[in-house]
C-alpha cells in the first residue's frame, strides 16, 4: 500500500505548491484609493501633459512611438498623435500598447475615447495586462476615468484598445489617455516562497524514507 501512498501524497503536494493561474486580483476605479494599496512614488508616476513631478510625455503631432521614463507607447499598425494633454492612436480603432522597462504587479491609468479632433466621447475601453488578464473601462465624454488593475503575476505589456464607444456622436474612436500613468512595480523575489519550500519538504521526505526501505530489503 505504502507503494502507492507515497507518490499520490508527492503528486499532490507538488500540485498544491504550483503558482495560481494568472489573474487580475484587484480592480480600481478611483486613483487615490489606488495609491493607498500600491504606493508609487511621485517620481515613478507618468505624467501625460506638459509638466509633472516625474517622467512626462508631452507628444504635439505625430510620432512612431513616445518613451517616458520606464514606459514606451507604441500602436498597432500605426502611430500616435498627440495635443499635449492627450495621447491617441493615430488610425480609429487601433490598439494602444504599453510597453513597461521592469516587470510590474499592477498600473493605473486614466482613459478616454476621442474623436479626431481629440473631443472625448462615451463608450468602453478594453484594458488588457498581457499574460494575466482583461478588464473593461467605461468612459464618458465628461473626464478621463480612472483604472487600477492588480495582478498575481508580473506583467510588462499593457494593450488598451476600443470595446465599444457611441456611434451616433461619431464615426470615428481612438484609444486615448491623459493625466497619469501609475506603475507599481513588481518586488524582486530571488528566494523561493516560504510555503512553497514548506510543501515541498515533506515530499522530498517520504522519498527518501521509501528508498531507504527499499534498499535494506
Amino acid at each position: 500500500m505504502s507503494r502507492k501512498i507515497c507518490p499520490a501524497i508527492a503528486i499532490t503536494l507538488l500540485l498544491l505548491a504550483s503558482p495560481a493561474r494568472a489573474a487580475i486580483t484587484d480592480t480600481f476605479t478611483d486613483s487615490a484609493a489606488f495609491l493607498l494599496q500600491v504606493p508609487v512614488l511621485a517620481v515613478n508616476q507618468i505624467t501625460i501633459g506638459p509638466s509633472g513631478s516625474g517622467p512626462i510625455i508631452d507628444l504635439t503631432g505625430l510620432a512612431a512611438s513616445v518613451t517616458g521614463g520606464p514606459v514606451t507607447v507604441t500602436a498597432f499598425g500605426g502611430g500616435l498623435f498627440g495635443n499635449s494633454t492627450i495621447l491617441s492612436t493615430e488610425i480609429q480603432s487601433d490598439v494602444l500598447i504599453l510597453t513597461f522597462a521592469q516587470p510590474l504587479q499592477s498600473v493605473g491609468l486614466s482613459g478616454l475615447i476621442t474623436d479626431q479632433d481629440f473631443d472625448a466621447i462615451d463608450g468602453r475601453l478594453l484594458v488588457e495586462l498581457v499574460g494575466s488578464g482583461s478588464s473593461l473601462l467605461d468612459v464618458d465624454a465628461i473626464d478621463p476615468n480612472f483604472l487600477g488593475l492588480r495582478s498575481n503575476v508580473e506583467f510588462s505589456v499593457v494593450r488598451i484598445s476600443v470595446d465599444r464607444f457611441d456611434e451616433n456622436v461619431t464615426a470615428t474612436a481612438f484609444a486615448s489617455l491623459s493625466a497619469r500613468i501609475l506603475p507599481g512595480v513588481a518586488p524582486r523575489n530571488e528566494i523561493p516562497a516560504p510555503g512553497f519550500t514548506a510543501l515541498l519538504v515533506p515530499a522530498i521526505v517520504l522519498a527518501w524514507r521509501r528508498r531507504r526501505a527499499d534498499s535494506a530489503k
